[in-house]
């Protein structure tokens, strides 16, 4: 077994993506991190350099994924199939939460317009 080592910069192109697919910009993990600054964050899109521990668990609760769904280990490579299937599983997760937002919303205004219809009534 070879020892695994971290691939910074596909790493970097991971949480950049994750980031996009999540709709979270530089700056809210700026100011969720408490940086100053979002050099560190650009950084890290880069893959110039890695998150440290903590900050990579913190991001991993913002961007509501695994640590491990943001490392992309050096033999797994740009076009790993186990790095392009954890993509499509994350872009199907977040599917399916804006299929249940939607149609939450719809529900809620289906509501609002029966009350509606109701005092109207009277």
């Amino acid at each position: 077994m070879q020892y695994p080592v971290i691939d910074v910069e596909e790493t970097g192109k991971r949480i950049k993506e994750i980031c996009d697919l999540r709709g979270i910009q530089a700056r809210e993990i700026r100011d969720y991190m408490n940086f100053a600054a979002m050099q560190s964050v650009y950084d890290w899109f880069r893959g110039k350099n890695l998150p440290s521990l903590d900050n990579m668990y913190a991001l991993s609760r913002l961007l509501e994924v695994s640590i491990d769904s943001l490392i992309v280990a050096q033999d797994e490579g740009d076009g790993g199939t186990e790095c392009y299937g954890r993509l499509q599983m994350l872009k199907c997760e977040l599917m399916d939460l804006r299929c249940r937002m939607a149609a939450g919303a719809l529900l809620t205004y289906m509501h609002a317009a029966q009350n509606w219809n109701r005092q109207a009534v009277k």
